[in-house]
């Protein structure tokens, strides 16, 4: 059926994270800032964990299913900033919409 949120679209796991209800929205971006905190807590590797937030940050607020963004650290030359640039783009190539468990 439709979203009950927003009554636009079809409620799909894909949608759910999608969904740009203003108080959907607010509520999202409230609950990635408490993963950030936690990943942050647990000394989650800060390249890896831009890299994770700034995806599914784009990924959330935009209409496109598979939106193109670029690593927060591409272009960089450390080694554990390469690295993540290439967990980004290998997740990218794989696919992320196996996080919306669909």
């Amino acid at each position: 059926g439709l979203c009950p949120c927003c009554s636009q679209a079809l409620e799909t796991s894909s949608h759910v994270f999608q969904c740009q209800d203003l108080a959907v929205t607010e509520k999202r971006q409230k609950e990635l800032g408490k993963l950030e905190l936690f990943l942050s807590e647990i000394a989650f590797p800060k390249q890896i964990q831009e890299s994770v937030m700034v995806r599914v940050r784009g990924w959330i607020n935009s209409p496109q299913e598979f939106p193109s963004l670029v690593p927060p650290t591409h272009g960089s030359v450390m080694p554990l900033d390469q690295l993540s640039a290439r967990e980004f783009s290998e997740q990218t190539r794989l696919g992320w919409k196996a996080w919306t468990f669909e």
